[in-house]
């Protein structure tokens, strides 16, 4: 080997080593990849379907105070209870396993009371229901984005404070969309069904269709047979790090069609929800408005206050 030749293979090896020296300094100077911040799920104006798959919590306690504002005196302040049981997501295999069969299924029960000028204070009708998700696996990515379908059957009982008592004039206006509050009976929704999708990168995005067929049987009057229609939709006000914390808004349309019902002509009642969410840690808060669309377009118009709170999904 000749001297030159020598001198070559020194000076490679040196510029070698130093490409291979800052390649390491750079790998080591690289900071980490930000963390995707994890939005929180939109609810919706009528939070009588939980969100499923997409609920942070198996256990949730929903309490709501109401109150409507009528050109009319009878005006109704109305408090409501709502809870919904969900399967959790423990950290423990075994457990995880043994839970497996109900982790598509959530069970909820309702109950309101309401007082007004012109009927007192009154029970409203219990609800129950049990509803079952069947995730759309092609839309599914991690915890980033979801798509579901549901199926609820529900069931309804006559007003707790008694059958044959007629519900606030107000009531019956803006809940008109409500038979089990608009009226006084049992009411039997066997199978309501919908589809959710839910985006929940840097920033919360929903949209939530569905419909369901009512059969209702008033104490007074012939049985009706109801088709009940929704249309929702919200979404985050903010991205980044203030995904979980940032106000979210929400807009709903409801609609009630009454099929048949002995000589009673076909007839419809729609309304239309606006909300505001708000969320702090464990706890979610909504300040709600909705109203009526038909002949009585704001007036009345029932605000609603709801607080949300559970025990999260991801317990030990």
């Amino acid at each position: 080997m000749t001297r030159a030749s020598i001198v070559v293979i020194l000076v490679a090896s040196a510029i070698c080593g130093k490409l291979a020296r800052a390649d390491g300094d750079q790998t080591q100077t690289l900071p980490p990849p930000e963390e995707i911040p994890q939005a929180t799920p939109v609810l919706s104006v009528d939070d009588t379907r939980a969100h499923g798959p997409t609920a942070r919590n198996f256990i949730d306690l929903a309490i709501e105070g109401q109150s409507t504002s009528a050109t009319t005196p009878d005006d109704v302040i109305g408090f409501g209870a709502q809870v919904s049981v969900q399967s959790p997501n423990p950290d423990n295999r075994e457990l995880r396993d043994l839970l497996a069969p109900s982790a598509s299924y959530a069970f909820r029960a309702r109950a309101g009371l309401f007082t007004s000028s012109s009927k007192g204070t009154q029970g409203g009708p219990l609800t129950f229901a049990l509803q079952r998700y069947f995730p759309m696996d092609m839309v599914v990515l991690s915890s980033l984005a979801d798509a579901h379908v549901g199926v609820e059957a529900a069931l309804s009982t006559p007003w707790v404070s008694g059958r044959h008592l007629v519900p606030p004039g107000t009531l019956r206006i803006v809940d008109g969309v409500d038979t089990e509050l608009a009226q006084n009976g049992w009411s039997l929704r066997p199978v309501s069904m919908y589809v959710r999708g839910d985006f929940l990168a840097c920033r919360s995005f929903f949209l939530d269709l569905g419909a369901g067929p009512e059969v209702f049987v008033p104490t007074t009057g012939p049985t009706e047979y109801d088709l009940r229609l929704h249309a929702a939709s919200g979404w985050s006000l903010g991205c980044g790090s203030c995904s979980a914390s940032c106000p979210k808004v929400t807009a709903e349309y409801r609609a009630r069609v009454r099929m048949h019902a002995n000589d009673a002509p076909v007839a419809s009642w729609n309304s239309i929800g606006l909300g505001v969410q708000f969320d702090a840690g464990p706890y979610a808060v909504q300040v709600l408005v909705s109203t009526d669309l038909g002949m009585h377009v704001f007036d009345p118009v029932l605000f609603t206050v709801r607080v949300l709170h559970g025990l999260s999904k991801e317990r030990p």
